[in-house]
């Protein structure tokens, strides 16, 4: 999400449906989206929140310039309220919506290797997205369907999850961790100037980490990026994550508290910090920690989401 000279910051929005929220195979070339009419036009299936679109079957994409129609825009302004447009990549921006500085800032995001990447990566959920469904159909083809109708979309993709054969979700994983090897790889040799682009690189970089799982080489690479370039906190952002995921909490603590001091208004930071308290149950202090971050972070949904957490812990 690229943060422009205005102080706005513009948001992708995929409009992919989720698979735990589809009920039926698209049509051959199809895939299905979240649809775009009225928000209050709600969908009755099974499993979903009041709020959810309804969702509508539309023609795979043919190309990366294709896939942008169906990416919708969300300008955050500077006081950080989103606006939900009737933009979608492929549309964006019309002209004289953005000032000369926020337009020049804009291209030399969205025509960076790092979001190119990002776009490649989500065009391929859509295939994804169908290829789970065949899986789905045929597996569900051998059931009861007086069985299956019965429960809710939730429970029929977990128990598909659980369910399938053993060599076919072997060969699956290993693909899906092949594919982010090669995505990690494209990602190490790029070489990122600009700074939104940079926190793309490294957003893209944990996605793909969070597949393979080799953290330590996660936390090698962003060293090496943050020992260059010290004044993007996004490699150190990422570093400690690594950090974090391996479970190095005392490391991650002190570097933590150090990037606080020096950066209070960063929220990654105290969320990392919450985060190690939290999970070593130490609830107490990490509900301190979110009332401090709060205070010099006034309102910020995340922080007060975290508060909330370690509140129900508390009080189980």
């Amino acid at each position: 999400m690229p943060v422009l000279p205005s102080g706005k910051s513009i948001e992708l929005i995929p409009q992919m449906r989720q698979i735990n929220f589809i009920n039926s195979l698209p049509a051959p070339g199809c895939f299905w989206i979240d649809s775009s009419r009225d928000l209050q036009d709600y969908s009755t299936l099974p499993g979903e929140v009041e709020n959810s679109r309804p969702m509508k079957q539309v023609p795979l994409p043919e190309s990366l310039e294709d896939f942008k129609k169906y990416i919708s825009i969300v300008v955050v302004d500077e006081f950080g309220y989103p606006e939900i447009t009737d933009f979608n990549l492929k549309s964006f921006p019309p002209d004289g919506y953005l000032n000369s500085q926020d337009l020049v800032t804009w291209n030399n995001w969205i025509t960076s290797e790092p979001v190119q990447l990002y776009l490649e990566l989500r065009m391929q959920d859509c295939f994804d997205q169908v290829d789970y469904l065949t899986r789905l159909s045929r597996w569900e083809a051998e059931k009861n369907l007086k069985e299956l109708e019965q429960s809710s979309f939730i429970k029929r993709y977990d128990l598909f999850l659980q369910n399938e054969p053993p060599d076919e979700k072997k060969k699956r994983h290993e693909l899906k961790i092949q594919h982010a090897q090669q995505a990690i790889n494209r990602l190490t040799a790029m070489t990122v100037k600009d700074p939104n682009a940079q926190v793309t690189w490294v957003d893209l970089l944990l996605e793909q980490f969070d597949v393979t799982k080799k953290w330590s080489d996660g936390e090698e690479i962003l060293f090496q990026r943050y020992a260059k370039d010290p004044e993007q906190t996004a490699y150190h952002v990422g570093y400690l994550k690594c950090l974090f995921n391996q479970q190095k909490y005392a490391d991650t603590e002190t570097q933590a508290w150090e990037a606080v001091k020096q950066y209070p208004q960063n929220i990654e930071y105290w969320l990392i910090l919450i985060k190690v308290f939290y999970y070593r149950q130490q609830y107490d202090e990490a509900l301190q920690i979110v009332t401090s971050a709060l205070a010099i972070n006034p309102g910020n949904q995340e922080l007060l989401d975290f508060q909330f957490k370690i509140e129900t812990a508390i009080n189980k």
